[in-house]
């Protein structure tokens, strides 16, 4: 075992299938089409406490989605079972858009969807409103894994707006302060 699978295998220590360590998918109302047609989740995905108390656009900014992709609403969708290691990638944090640093090829992706969002060409891509097509850094606090297989989903465990918050399970929408820091930003 080489170390980057032992660094994988440690980020998959604490995950559970309920709770605060429970993996979860963010979809938008048009990506949820595809979890609901193949029930399954493949892509990003990252643990429920991180999400607690946040409206959609706060978990957009959080997980370094394209920006107003989670404009109206966002669904979070819980996993049926854990994956395994061979269907599941570390991708460090979200402040690593797909996994990699954000350098100047980043930046210059950036602009260049941005030019393309100003002149309203390739807005559109899995997306009910116009949103710029690149993904943004996300927080550094935040750990991400990349689903390279579908795992299927439980079922849709909470819908996000820009007004109801990502509820605790008892209701509270307090966030998530890591014992020794403030929020989660």
């Amino acid at each position: 075992m080489n170390v980057g699978d032992l660094i994988k295998h440690g980020s998959m220590k604490h995950w559970t299938l309920d709770g605060p360590n429970r993996l979860v998918k963010v979809v938008s109302p048009t990506s949820d089409r595809a979890v609901q047609q193949y029930g399954s989740a493949l892509g990003y995905v990252t643990q429920e406490k991180y999400l607690y108390g946040k409206v959609a656009n706060e978990i957009e900014r959080l997980l370094g989605l394209r920006p107003h992709e989670l404009r109206q609403m966002a669904y979070v969708y819980a996993l049926e079972r854990l994956p395994t290691a061979e269907e599941v990638g570390f991708r460090l944090n979200c402040a690593f858009p797909d996994g990699r640093v954000f350098d100047a090829a980043g930046v210059t992706g950036m602009m260049a969807a941005r030019e393309a969002y100003s002149d309203h060409r390739d807005v559109y891509e899995r997306s009910m409103t116009p949103v710029s097509q690149f993904y943004q850094p996300g927080s550094g606090m935040v750990p991400q894994w990349e689903l390279t297989s579908p795992v299927p989903v439980a079922g849709k465990i909470a819908t996000v707006t820009d007004v109801f918050a990502f509820p605790r399970a008892n209701g509270s929408i307090k966030p998530y302060t890591p014992h020794n820091r403030g929020a989660i930003r």
